[in-house]
């Protein structure tokens, strides 16, 4: 029965893929450019009374922090999965292999 070779290297370069076009310009700017969007809207969803108040103890800071990291994370790692994907899609296929792994 043949099956597709499933060899560790491909395996290690695609996500070696996924690490390079993560920090790619086009990346980090729309990644930047979510988070911007979507970082404020959540800051006010989540911290109404200190925005109200314009109190920010660094406990508050470190919440609003994460608040824009999480959507700018996202971005940046389904980006980066597209291009990988798109890469590996316009790559020659996979050699088989007549062995079972």
């Amino acid at each position: 029965m043949e099956s597709i070779a499933r060899d560790g290297p491909k395996r290690r370069s695609r996500w070696r893929t996924v690490l390079r076009n993560w920090f790619l310009p086009a990346t980090v700017k729309r990644a930047i450019g979510v988070a911007g969007i979507v970082g404020p809207v959540l800051t006010m969803i989540n911290q109404p009374e200190a925005l109200l108040a314009l109190e920010f103890p660094p406990r508050v800071v470190l919440k609003i922090a994460l608040t824009f990291l999480v959507p700018y994370s996202v971005s940046s790692y389904s980006s980066a999965q597209a291009l990988a994907q798109a890469e590996f899609r316009d790559a020659p296929p996979p050699t088989r292999s007549s062995e079972m792994r």
